[in-house]
């Protein structure tokens, strides 16, 4: 008789009790583990608070509780999910192709977002992930793009930012990321949300994009292609520069494209990998640039590390140059315009230097460890830490003898360049494109994790193959290094006072918690070594111990980041009443602009203070004087600080007060302030907006116009071709500026006289001497008017300036910045009132003080000149202004608005020549009493020649290497459809015949 198909129902009893007592016990098992987990990550969470992190109040809770709840049931899941292996003997390793990238990415996901949680990221908290540049820069130019986007923007020319900025070298830098589309689903009110989110998918897409270029180099599909992906995507470098959202793109990409790369030289298929590269220039030319000399170097690896023939070398050279040059190609619609406008900004040039040690290499590898601070500002060391696995098995790496010496040699060697690229100042240059950082030092450092972790994947690719002797003598070695740096490195802290006791024990935490780490990295390694463990068990505990490692590592790093430089909150960003009332101001004076544009023309620009960011124009989109982008032409910004602007003297300069001669000559035309002015000498208050929340809560916004504005351009004498400034002298640039553009020879500006009884101090006009002790600088009022105050110190630690009234008390105080000096409006002061000026540090230092009164009459007189030529703009369309000006002789024409070579300017229909104003010439004299001029091709400011009457003036921007730039492009990208072409020809043939 045969045996029925179908089971019996006493057997189907059986079958289903028997797996209901698995999932019994499984789920109990699970249950349990989950609480011990928990219980852990409790206390490791309670342990790791400190009094900034995470805040007081509700908030902290359900910050609190989603980490530790989150963090267990992950952890837990994943032991589990190990565990299983060990029951399902059945299980193999390999998954489908697109298994192990999804759930690297995945993870690394889950992971950020724990570590944002334990941050206190809003809702969980009041944080967001803004901080440094990216609250101050990028968040405000990605506000630019978005609205951009959503109501339409010129690409080419944009006057939102500064006095306007050539926008494809801006885009290039800062916003070509595709995934920034996705803030248009976004509404500006949760601008922060946003970014957070853009950010969060590049960490996942990180972790899925070195996990998928692992598993293709290495022939695995294994859980431990997937530990490498999430080590790489929350390395110390991801996690200390994520703010910098900017570049996350390329390090994002970089798997991806050395994965194309090895498959174009194993099959020759150059597609793949020019799109990649492409996209990787595109996305961002800076670490693009790193990423290029990274793959020129790795090309000489895939050449050394094989013995192959002089015909196989030669068609990889080929292909990698064909390769390499097509992605740029495809790119160069924005690479071309960008490398002119780089050409003047303060990056340009740069020199090698001598040679020099930037520290001793001994403590570099100590940055691999677990526990290395985040290094953000200047004078640090790199961020290199990658997980303990990257410590651990590279040493396994090379005494793995399956892996052939060739290749264990050349990648050796590629790591070994890397460590000194970060160690030698002259290397360390090269990979900066000659232009040493203002900080953020060692941008390119994610090379070196990149190589660790490539070298880590081939071993855990191959694990089967470690021996014990080899893990054991790995441990021992990296335990060694964590005894000597203790006695030797950074680990060794000298500290006296209240912080003595905190800093011995943190070098205590990191020596044995890193020897913790290294023991059960170790311990999990020699059951797989000996064979105690079926290999997917051990892969999978793997995982669990590296994910643990990472969100830890994750949450203590973002930890100290908020203590050392602090993450915006929520409610200090756009998402507050505030916001919204100056938003509603700035509104409300361009709809003012109409009103007066018959007698002001189209084009105004407009400010407000107190200022939130360094790109305010950009964040509320608005035409101003306020810029920070690393894409500045240097000229204008050292111009504007030549005039009492705060500028970095790099690339931003900054509104901070008003200053009429100097702020009308800008075309300054509205001031929206917090405070209600009775009366000013310049300001007219011409209306207020008051914001009511749901709350009833109200904010109002007082918006004052300026009279005496002049527009964006205007006829002015030929001599401002002659205009020079000088440093530490504001207001003598100002009156030599006013009688170069008028003639007129008026002093707007006369100083106080300035006096000291600080023993061991002098002045001498407005240079002074400050020992060490500090000094204070007293001017008194000998005639009533308006006064201003410019102080110039950047060796002093604090410098406040005190307006005293003539009967002894306290009038306004201004404590000055060191870092940034601007000129301080005093107000009207009264005779026999008096300023001091105190200046403290830690040394003796010098500087400048200058302390004027304003003669409103010669101000006038200049500004009245100038009125009688100026430009009525009466159309504003993109990158391209026109309008009409009457020029009583032949004259030149000042625009406010930064030289480049891309203006075009036309008066009456023809194209006339353009010049630069405060220009870059430089006179030499020789031994032989020759002068040699050179430079003037590049200026602060635009300029132009006009005829004498009135005329129609155009001008148009077209960036300098647009139109080669975009022909490449195309050309480039055309090359694309040549194989689906070439299939098209033959199918119609074929057909044909």
């Amino acid at each position: 008789m045969s045996k029925p198909i179908l089971p019996t129902k006493e057997e189907l009893r059986e079958i289903f009790a028997e797996e209901k007592t698995k999932r019994i016990l499984r789920f109990g098992g699970l249950f349990l583990l989950f609480l011990v987990i928990l219980l852990a990550a409790f206390f490791i969470t309670k342990s790791a608070q400190s009094p900034e992190l995470p805040p007081s109040g509700s908030a902290t809770n359900l910050q609190f509780g989603f980490f530790t709840l989150g963090s267990a049931a992950l952890l837990a899941g994943l032991v589990v999910w190990a565990v299983s292996a060990a029951i399902h003997k059945d299980l193999r390793e390999e998954r489908p192709i697109w298994f192990c990238p999804l759930l690297a990415g995945g993870l690394g996901l889950a992971l950020i977002i724990l570590g944002y949680a334990f941050l206190g990221v809003w809702p969980l908290g009041e944080k967001t992930i803004m901080m440094v540049d990216m609250h101050h820069q990028y968040a405000p130019l990605l506000s630019e793009l978005r609205d951009m986007l959503l109501h339409g923007g010129d690409f080419t020319y944009n006057f939102n930012v500064g006095l306007g900025a050539a926008f494809i070298p801006t885009f290039a830098y800062y916003l070509a990321s595709p995934l920034n589309l996705l803030l248009l689903f976004f509404s500006e009110k949760y601008l922060a949300q946003g970014i957070l989110v853009i950010t969060l998918l590049k960490f996942g897409i990180a972790a899925a994009s070195f996990t998928t270029m692992a598993q293709y180099l290495y022939r695995k599909r294994s859980t431990g292609m997937v530990a490498v992906g999430i080590m790489y995507a929350l390395s110390g470098y991801m996690l200390a520069y994520s703010w910098n959202i900017m570049w996350l793109d390329v390090i994002a990409l970089m798997p991806l494209v050395v994965l194309a790369m090895e498959h174009m030289l194993r099959t020759g298929k150059i597609v793949p990998y020019a799109v990649l590269l492409a996209l990787s220039l595109f996305c961002n030319y800076y670490i693009g640039f790193m990423l290029c000399v990274f793959l020129v170097l790795y090309m000489l690896v895939w050449i050394a590390r094989e013995q192959r023939t002089g015909m196989d070398l030669l068609y990889g050279g080929v292909r990698f140059a064909a390769g390499s040059l097509w992605g740029a190609g495809m790119a160069a619609a924005l690479l071309i315009p960008t490398a002119l406008a780089l050409g003047r900004t303060s990056a340009a040039g740069g020199e090698m230097g001598d040679f020099a040690t930037n520290f001793p290499l001994f403590d570099l590898l100590g940055r691999l460890f677990y526990g290395a601070t985040p290094t953000i500002r200047s004078g640090n060391l790199p961020n290199l830490y990658c997980g303990i696995p990257a410590v651990l098995l590279t040493p396994i790496y090379f005494a793995q003898k399956q892996i052939p010496l060739r290749r264990r040699l050349c990648f050796g060697g590629l790591l070994v360049a890397m460590l000194f690229s970060c160690t030698l100042t002259q290397v360390d240059l090269v990979w900066h494109g000659l232009h040493a950082p203002n900080d953020l030092p060692y941008r390119f450092s994610f090379v070196l994790c990149f190589v660790l972790l490539l070298m880590a994947g081939h071993v855990l690719a191959h694990l089967e193959k470690v021996t014990p002797r080899q893990i054991l003598g790995s441990l021992l070695g990296s335990a060694a290094y964590l005894f000597l740096w203790e006695k030797l490195g950074a680990l060794t802290i000298s500290a006296d006072g209240a912080d003595a006791a905190q800093k011995v024990t943190t070098s205590e935490v990191l020596l044995y918690g890193n020897l913790l780490l290294l023991a059960i990295y170790a311990a999990v390694l020699l059951v797989m070594a000996l064979k105690k463990a079926p290999k997917l068990v051990v892969s999978r505990l793997l995982l669990t111990v590296v994910c643990a490692e990472m969100l830890f590592s994750t949450a203590i790093t973002l930890k100290q980041m908020n203590q050392n430089e602090y993450f915006t909150r929520h409610q200090d960003y756009v998402a507050h009443l505030k916001h919204e009332a100056l938003d509603a101001a700035l509104r409300r004076a361009e709809e003012l602009t109409e009103r007066y544009a018959r007698t002001d023309g189209v084009f105004q620009r407009m400010e407000y203070l107190p200022r939130t960011t360094c790109v305010d124009t950009a964040l509320h989109h608005y035409s101003g004087l306020t810029t920070f982008a690393s894409s500045n032409p240097y000229l204008t910004t050292t111009f504007m600080g030549e005039l009492g602007y705060a500028v970095n003297g790099v690339n931003s300069y900054l509104y901070h007060g008003f200053v009429a001669p100097i702020d009308s000559l800008l075309g300054l035309r509205y001031l929206v302030l917090e405070s209600d002015l009775r009366s000013h000498p310049q300001l007219e208050q011409v209306d207020k907006v008051t914001v009511t929340d749901d709350k009833g809560h109200t904010e109002t916004r007082y918006i004052y116009r300026n009279r005496l504005a002049l527009s964006v351009g205007m006829a002015v004498n030929n001599t401002v071709k002659e205009y020079k400034g000088t440093k530490y002298q504001p207001f003598n640039n100002q009156q030599a500026l006013f009688e170069s553009l008028t003639g007129l020879k008026d002093v707007i500006y006369y100083p106080m006289d300035i006096t000291t009884e600080t023993e061991g101090a002098s002045i001498t006009g407005a240079h002074f001497y400050m020992p060490e002790t500090g000094a204070v600088y007293t001017g008194t009022v000998t005639q009533k008017g308006q006064y201003f105050a410019y102080v110039d110190c950047r060796a002093a630690e604090d410098i406040d300036v005190q307006h005293i009234r003539a009967n002894g008390e306290d009038g306004h105080s201004w404590n000055v910045s060191n870092n940034e000096p601007y000129i301080v409006d005093m107000g009207t002061l009264a005779e026999g009132d008096t300023v001091e000026v105190s200046l403290s540090g830690e040394g003796s230092a010098s500087g400048n003080i200058h302390l004027v009164r304003m003669d409103p009459d010669a101000m006038n007189a200049h500004l009245e000149m100038l009125r009688q030529g100026n430009l009525l703009v009466t159309q504003r369309e993109g990158s391209t202004l026109s309008g009409t000006i009457t020029a009583q002789e032949n004259q030149s024409l000042f625009f406010s608005i930064p030289y480049d070579k891309g203006w075009q300017v036309y008066v009456d229909g023809q194209p006339v020549e353009t010049f630069p104003i405060a220009d870059d010439t430089e006179e030499t004299t020789d031994e032989d009493g020759n002068v040699t001029v050179e430079g003037g091709d590049d200026g602060a400011l635009l300029g132009a020649a006009i005829p004498a009457g009135t005329h129609d003036v155009k001008i148009v921007y077209k960036a300098p290497g647009q139109v080669l730039g975009a022909l490449t492009s195309v050309a480039c990208l055309m090359l694309l459809a040549l194989p689906a072409l070439r299939g098209y020809i033959r199918r119609r043939k074929g057909i044909q015949k």
